[in-house]
């Protein structure tokens, strides 16, 4: 037994002192500082994105029912200036009186509207509580 012990501990130390490995004092406060780093500057244009996506042009809009009482009358002040606002033109594709095409535009929306009335009157649609009610859906409240 004491012979194991000897040798065991002989081994250890056959190549001298044991060194403590390189860069492990205070190290851990660094890779922890740089992978927050790495993290903050991989999330920031995602954040960046979803705030200037979602949450700006919602406080907008919510500021702009607020101040502006007559949202219709608003609306129809900027359609027939012919200005709309960035980010509001997916909405809207409809050119103001006085630009060149309303006179198509208008004829165009004439005729879809002449046929979705005769395509009511064919087929028996009629406006229910819920909506359209067809005489081919089945699943009505």
């Amino acid at each position: 037994m004491l012979l194991t012990r000897r040798v065991l501990g002989k081994v250890g130390l056959a190549n001298g002192p044991i060194v403590a490995p390189k860069n492990l004092g205070g190290d851990l406060t660094q890779q922890i500082a740089r992978s927050v780093v790495i993290g903050m500057t991989f999330a920031t244009p995602f954040y960046l994105w979803h705030f200037y996506t979602f949450r700006v042009v919602g406080g907008n809009a919510l500021i702009d029912r607020i101040t502006n009482l007559d949202q219709k009358a608003q609306w129809n002040r900027i359609r027939e200036r012919g200005i709309l606002h960035l980010g509001d033109e997916h909405k809207f594709h409809e050119p103001a009186s006085w630009q060149v095409g309303y006179e198509k535009f208008a004829e165009q929306k004439a005729e879809e509207r002449e046929i979705i009335e005769n395509h009511i009157s064919t087929y028996g649609i009629k406006l229910g509580p819920h909506g359209y009610e067809t005489p081919f859906d089945l699943l009505t409240a």
